[in-house]
């Protein structure tokens, strides 16, 4: 999303220029950088089985609807409080990981209390490398620059607590935020740490499908897609498309910057019980 992003902002920021009169031949904004495959070459692996079939037939067979929710900016200052560890605590959780702690529990607990499926669960969020690298790479470079984060863990009976899971997230996202600093420097190696993080994921979850829960997860939060003006004006309303990944969740931002709007794929069986979790039904529009 991030390359997508980029490419779209530069679109429109072309567009405006000619439409305000600009010539075509005129210096138009910096193009984005396309070069990352000299960070990163190729390294012939394997493809990875997302399980994200293409023909329209197949993704018709799969029965995964898209929930939308809301979650104010009222609604994330009590779930982040609520998802402190320690309640004596004045430090918070932050945003995104509470939301996505919220929504990855109603996912674990409703699969946890059916007992024909596995306990064992495993939350895995993608991160935008760019920035985070060490020297940091530009906003605008172009390709796909991230790697998976995961959480894996065991829930008993009774679901899972949200304190701990929020926990968890953060931790595996504090991991991947120092490996990110390392991966330029180590060569070889930097660019397996990825492909490790990838394999990870889809060996233990994707691959086996019964054998544990996987929740996966994208921050689109801090993208500035109400910046986009093609010379007609900003954006009123920015969504996500529909993605048939079960038990997969895109976080965006509205408008204002202070709510977060929630895209959800799940199994048509499970929306119902989904919708009428506690915190769910609590915390959302």
């Amino acid at each position: 999303m991030s390359t997508t992003c980029t490419f779209i902002k530069q679109w429109a920021t072309d567009s405006k220029r000619l439409l305000e009169g600009a010539e075509e031949d005129d210096h138009m904004s910096t193009s984005p950088s396309w070069n990352s495959a000299l960070f990163f070459p190729g390294k012939k692996l394997s493809p990875i089985p997302f399980g994200i079939p293409r023909a329209k037939e197949s993704v018709e067979d799969l029965d995964i609807i898209t929930k939308f929710l809301y979650f104010s900016k009222s609604d994330i200052i009590r779930i982040r409080d609520k998802a402190k560890l320690d309640s004596l605590s004045e430090k918070l959780p932050s945003k995104v990981q509470s939301v996505l702690g919220i929504i990855g529990k109603a996912i674990i607990d409703l699969s946890v209390a059916n007992p024909a499926n596995p306990k064992r669960f495993m939350i895995a969020q993608a991160l935008n490398m760019r920035e985070r690298m060490h020297p940091p790479l530009p906003k605008d470079h172009c390709g796909n620059m991230f790697l998976f984060t995961s959480a894996e863990s065991v829930a008993d009976e009774k679901g899972v607590e949200l304190p701990i899971l929020v926990k968890q997230l953060s931790a595996s996202v504090s991991r991947a935020l120092e490996d990110c600093k390392t991966l330029l420097s180590l060569g070889d190696e930097g660019q397996m740490m990825i492909a490790h993080a990838f394999n990870n994921l889809t060996n233990r979850t994707i691959s086996k499908p019964g054998h544990s829960i996987v929740c996966i997860f994208s921050d689109w939060t801090k993208f500035p897609f109400y910046e986009t003006d093609f010379g007609w004006g900003l954006p009123i309303w920015v969504s996500a498309s529909y993605i048939p990944l079960q038990n997969s969740a895109i976080l965006i931002s509205d408008k204002s910057g202070e709510g977060i709007e929630a895209w959800v794929n799940l199994n048509v069986g499970d929306l119902s019980k989904f919708q009428n979790d506690c915190n769910i039904m609590e915390f959302t529009s």
